[in-house]
């Protein structure tokens, strides 16, 4: 028995099976009931392996009959009924393996316990019917992680049984697009396999073709291209029995080759892997369509439509003399036919093609054709579905377009919608923060699509529900993960879970992200596989955590979600008179933009041509700043894109709201920006061109703020998100600043602006004050949850790259945004007043991933933050109005206008450049905090005489040098 087993760890199922045969006939001539029991589950086991499964219920059948009449409730007989499982998984027949695996579940539980490994191997073999069978994704890898749960608590390891394990949960991962999460697992099964003593060569090759199928799905074809290669070489040398594996590694080559745009190489390995098919297994019906449907998007993405579309019509024609199931090919060419007529404006064959796609899914249940849409009932388990009921809405759009049909609008919302809420399915199943932004990012265009058809059905319906859909989508398709952070710190401050738990998820996520940061920078093989590692340990920590809150504490189970439930009436009601809501949807063809004031709503859409680069060129001149050589040249320019912007973007959806030029303007304008709008501050837009744009004159321009307390947010809700609770006794201000003004700072970035910014606050209100050297990271992270209100007057950077690489810099050492993900800041104004801290990496999804998002992350209700390098010294004027006027109770929105205005008046014509003094935007609530101590008659006199100071110095300064403005620092 030592030995047969030994062959078949090895792979070398034809040996084993030749060697279970002779020892289960010398148990049989010695009425060993137990030990043929056991030889003839083996032999059945070999059997599997070689795909003879005819013999397999025989001998299984066998070894059933004596198990049962002569071991009775034993752990060999728990193993026949396990192998059963396993036989009716390969052979498709789901409910007899489920059944099957839970008898050898029950028996093992009762004779082991629950924690034994050959209870994880049960678990196991449920997941993979529920992985390869059922195709329920969600389902299999729960059970997957309940046998790598129970493995991890084993003092000995059955590493053959984790290896599974970690190769299951890598594949259903993938199939729930958490590729990062998969590719860890992936990782961790190869180096488990590879630590036996006998590595099963043939589970080493399909470990590698797993490792290729995951790269391909990251995006990465080069390094699936050198896996998908070392499976087919080592799978070359194995024999003729793999022809077939062999041929999915040729198919497997080839859409990797197509991620390439080596279409060439890709038609040729999907030849390859046709004539190995035809000449060795013709009978493999299941696999001649696959190849065939390879091919034919290899023919399409090479643009060789009429050779794709006999590819996919090979697919049909075999399929119609084939009595098997071969449901995911056909269901697939259906989908690509579908595209391809579509691409050729042949809509109805293309909804034709699309609904047999979907219809191939509910063989046993049919369902109405071509025009029906399935509800969420029907769907909810066959979440792979959405990009079907995406191509169908495209198509019925499209249909609806050329005919201005009501019922085919309607119909293509419908299949939007669907597929946003299936989509949904997977990314809250999805663990990895990367994957998540990954996967929103690529389905974007859906929510786009869908807000066109709100959009035409409320022209031509005059239907506000349809204002409504478009609200919702526009809100649902923005700052999820953020969202669903801020749901979960108010979930967790209303509950009695202590801060001491808590924080040992902050921290372990923190090490997570600052892993994740390391490994997309590391360009060393061998030190990105102990990055692996360590990501891979820190995830289970951070799994077991989930497991002991869940246990010790039932109502975290029981938290909300973080779906946003407010409606344009519960808006409207949060709006004051002289309020506009303004939110956009920045889309690949338009901008849809949805005004509301306490009175109207209006639901617009503005051609985005050329917008991404009217923006980029727009926010380079406010960076720019004042430059002597092209003063003029950079005058014209920027009055051009600030007016053209302004008519673009503002324009459509004041005049909406009820406001024009002519009008008295609203007294708050708060905006849900989107895309690169993320980047654009709204205020600095001019309303009118100016008389003269030959000379140079910033001052005397008609800017937006001049008109309106502008504020931003992340959603419609972070507008009004309620102050956190005043906490008597605790001082309300925690300030850092990079100077301590002695002049003795030998730092060639000094940044003498500081200490008078912070000098200038302390005369406002009181506080805890750190400065120079004394400016550390350690005082702050231990600090920062403590205060009401946080100012950091220091440098900082942007990383467009990494998302984890952005920074404030203190005295010490850097902050970088995942160390954010840690601190439970409970500040309800947090000053930003560095460099770039509204810069960063951005997804079209999640917006971007700035160091003020971090700290939004972090649970900050309010941020003042910086859009490009501020300069040192009109910051600290700045900042210092800004903070008298919320010493006056002003809500912050007013607060930062007021300040921007009085700056404005006291500046000349180039001192009042949009650089010098709209890089600092409030992002969340924009309503006044409450301040317990307020500074006498004559410290506002003192205040007021250090502003005044300020700013004579400053313009003194930028009057001697008109063209050459202090640096920006």
């Amino acid at each position: 028995m030592e030995k047969a087993n030994k062959f078949f760890d090895q792979g070398a199922y034809n040996s084993a099976y030749m060697m279970y045969t002779q020892v289960a006939n010398d148990f049989k001539m010695k009425k060993d009931g137990l030990g043929y029991t056991m030889a003839m589950t083996g032999k059945a086991h070999a059997s599997i392996g070689l795909r003879n499964f005819i013999e397999t219920k025989f001998l299984l059948d066998s070894a059933l009959i004596i198990g049962e009449k002569e071991l009775g409730e034993h752990t060999e007989l728990a193993q026949v009924y396990y192998i059963y499982g396993v036989y009716y998984n390969y052979v498709k027949a789901g409910a007899q393996a489920l059944e099957m695996h839970d008898k050898a579940l029950q028996m093992r539980r009762r004779l082991l316990g629950s924690d034994h490994p050959k209870v994880a191997e049960s678990y196991n073999g449920i997941g993979e019917v529920y992985r390869y069978v059922i195709e329920d994704h969600f389902k299999a890898e729960e059970y997957f992680q309940r046998s790598a749960d129970i493995l991890h608590t084993q003092k000995d390891l059955d590493k053959k049984i984790l290896f599974r394990a970690y190769y299951n949960l890598a594949t259903t991962n993938r199939l729930i697009y958490d590729y990062d999460k998969a590719l860890l697992y992936g990782l961790k099964s190869v180096e488990t396999l590879t630590s036996l003593e006998e590595v099963n060569t043939t589970w080493l090759t399909t470990c590698y073709n797993m490792l290729a199928n995951i790269y391909t799905s990251k995006k990465q074809p080069l390094q699936a291209i050198e896996y998908y290669q070392k499976a087919i070489d080592m799978r070359l040398s194995g024999g003729a029995h793999l022809n077939r594996e062999i041929a999915n590694g040729y198919n497997n080559l080839s859409l990797a080759y197509i991620e390439t745009e080596n279409y060439q190489e890709a038609i040729r390995n999907a030849d390859k892997a046709l004539n190995l098919l035809m000449n060795t297994v013709p009978f493999d019906t299941a696999k001649i369509v696959h190849s065939h449907y390879i091919k034919g998007k290899s023919y399409t993405h090479s643009n060789q439509f009429a050779l794709a579309r006999n590819s996919y019509q090979k697919c049909l024609q075999i399929q119609q003399g084939f009595s098997g199931d071969i449901t995911t090919g056909v269901s697939n060419t259906y989908l690509h036919l579908s595209r391809l007529k579509k691409r050729a404006k042949e809509y109805d064959s293309a909804l034709y093609f699309i609904q047999e796609a979907i219809q191939l899914n509910f063989q046993n249940e049919p369902i109405a054709r071509h025009e029906y849409i399935p509800g969420y009932a029907t769907l909810k388990d066959k979440p792979f579905l959405y990009r079907h009921l995406d191509e169908k809405g495209t198509i019925l759009k499209a249909l609806a377009i050329g005919s201005n049909d009501q019922k085919k609008w309607t119909q293509a919302l419908d299949c939007f919608l669907l597929s946003i809420s299936l989509m949904d399915v997977f990314w809250e199943s999805q663990e990895s923060e990367l994957s998540r932004l990954s996967f929103m990012n690529d389905n974007y265009p859906v929510y786009e699509n869908a807000l066109d058809c709100s959009l035409h059905l409320y022209k031509i319906t005059s239907d506000k529900s349809y204002l409504e859909t478009a609200f919702k989508l526009m809100e649902r398709g923005k700052s999820r993960l953020l969202r669903e952070r801020v749901v979960e710190i108010q979930n967790f401050n209303n509950r009695n879970i202590p801060d001491s738990l808590l924080m040992q998820e902050r921290q372990l996520k923190s090490h997570f992200a600052a892993l994740q940061s390391t490994l997309e920078t590391s360009s060393q093989s061998i030190g990105k596989d102990t990055v692996r590692n360590q990501l891979f340990s820190v995830g289970e920590e951070i799994r077991n955590w989930q497991r002991k809150i869940k246990k010790a504490y039932p109502e975290y189970t029981t938290m909300p979600t973080a779906k946003n439930e407010m409606t344009l009436a519960d808006l409207q009601k949060k709006l004051n008179a002289g309020a506009v809501f303004v939110e956009y949807f920045f889309g690949s063809e338009a901008v849809y933009i949805i005004s509301a004031t306490s009175k109207n709503l209006c639901l617009i859409k503005v051609d985005a041509d050329s917008l991404n680069e009217k923006i980029s060129d727009f926010t380079s001149l406010l960076s720019k700043g004042i430059q002597g050589r092209t003063l003029e040249e950079d005058y014209r320019n920027y009055t051009h894109l600030a007016y053209k912007l302004y008519r673009q973007l503002l324009y459509p959806p004041l005049v909406a709201a009820g406001y024009d030029e002519k009008q008295t303007a609203g007294d708050a304008l708060l905006i849900v920006p989107d895309g690169n709008l993320n980047y654009l501050p709204f205020h600095a837009l001019i309303r009118s061109k100016p008389s003269n744009q030959q000379q140079v004159d910033y001052k005397s321009l008609d800017y937006t703020a001049l008109h309106y307390a502008v504020s931003y947010a992340y959603d419609a809700d972070a507008h009004f998100a309620p102050p956190y609770k005043e906490r008597k006794g605790h001082p309300g201000l925690l300030a850092f600043g990079w100077s301590d003004g002695t002049g003795n700072n030998s730092k060639a970035d000094e940044l003498p602006g500081t200490y008078e910014e912070l000098n200038s606050i302390a005369r406002i209100m009181p506080g805890t004050f750190f400065r120079g050297e004394m400016a550390k990271k350690k005082a702050f992270m231990e600090q920062a949850s403590d205060y009401n209100i946080l100012h950091l007057a220091i440098h900082g950077g942007a990383d467009e790259k990494n998302i984890h690489k952005s920074y404030l810099q203190f005295s010490d050492e850097k902050l970088f945004h995942h160390e954010m993900y840690q601190l439970n800041i409970k500040a309800n104004l947090t000053v930003l007043s560095a460099c770039e801290t509204g810069s960063g990496k951005f997804f079209s999804s999640e917006g971007v991933y700035s160091m003020a998002h971090g700290f939004a992350y972090a649970g900050a209700k309010s941020i003042l933050m910086t859009l490009w390098e501020v300069n040192d010294q009109s910051t600290a004027a700045l900042i210092q109005k800004f903070y008298q006027n919320l010493d006056n109770n002003d809500p912050l929105h007013k607060a930062l206008k007021n300040a921007q205005v009085d700056y404005l008046k006291d500046a000349d014509e180039y001192a009042a450049h949009p650089a010098y003094w709209a890089g600092f935007v409030l992002w969340g609530n924009h309503l006044a905090i409450q301040q317990n101590n307020h500074p006498s008659m004559m410290v506002f006199v003192v205040g007021s005489a250090g502003i005044l100071a300020i700013c004579l110095l400053l313009l003194r300064r930028m009057r001697s040098k008109r063209t050459h403005l202090p640096s920006q620092a």
